[in-house]
């Protein structure tokens, strides 16, 4: 990592900054730096190096979904932005953004594919990532982002289960090719910053899937007002529901 967390406070700190007014001593004098997503403590690799480029790592054995290989789809970001990610996990628990949130991915899951608990389960990993503080984050994106977190579970009018998921794709041919996570980490800053990204929803094959038309989608505002629009139903039902949920575990 080139950013680090000043503990106690919502100041980041690039590595280069660190080594230029703070150095190794601070550490020693009782300045904790702190992941801005698992926060837990890191300390500085190659500082003086004159081979190795600086960065914050973190300690052995820690546990971070940045770190972990298993969790890697989405790259950690090149900068952090504390203050708009307090902002943006704030608009979760307004009852009408939050209803727009889950109208948004239920549009793309399907009506009896993601049930309450699932979605808020999808909330859950995002806030093992931080992702709200991703610099540059926007409310928009979220849906995009949260359905790319798990895989589903589908039911065929036959009673049969099967696995469906989300992918981020850059620059594709729509409904030629089947579509997998693809070998690069995708990074938030160039899909805020981009158009080309689109929403692939496949079979867990990677076969492209029918439903709802429009499949993969564009990666937009426009889709995002598209899918999350009619979220009267969602208000009404779960809305009261979302907010005491997401609170719960704040």
């Amino acid at each position: 990592m080139y950013e680090a967390l000043i503990e106690g406070t919502s100041k980041i700190i690039t590595i280069d900054t660190f080594k230029r007014r703070y150095g190794e001593k601070s550490l020693e004098n009782g300045l904790k730096l702190v992941c801005p997503a698992c926060k837990s403590e890191l300390h500085t690799y190659a500082l003086v190096s004159l081979k190795r480029e600086p960065r914050f790592h973190h300690h052995p054995n820690t546990s971070c979904v940045y770190t972990d290989g298993k969790n890697n789809y989405l790259a950690a970001p090149n900068s952090w932005d504390i203050e708009n990610g307090k902002r943006i996990r704030t608009a979760l628990e307004d009852k009408e953004f939050i209803s727009k949130l889950y109208c948004f991915c239920l549009k793309l899951c399907m009506s009896g594919n993601l049930p309450v608990d699932k979605f808020i389960g999808l909330v859950k990993k995002a806030d093992k990532r931080n992702l709200w503080s991703h610099a540059g984050f926007e409310e928009w994106v979220i849906g995009f982002l949260l359905l790319v977190l798990d895989d589903f579970e589908g039911t065929t009018r036959e009673k049969q289960k099967y696995i469906f998921r989300f992918s981020l794709q850059k620059g594709i041919n729509r409904l030629d090719e089947s579509f997998t996570k693809p070998n690069s980490k995708i990074e938030i800053e160039d899909i805020m910053e981009r158009e080309g990204y689109f929403l692939a929803k496949v079979f867990d094959s990677g076969d492209i899937m029918q439903y709802p038309e429009g499949n993969p989608y564009p990666v937009s505002r426009i889709n995002w007002q598209r899918f999350s629009k009619d979220y009267d139903w969602t208000f009404n039902n779960h809305g009261a529901k979302l907010v005491q949920k997401i609170k719960e575990f704040k």
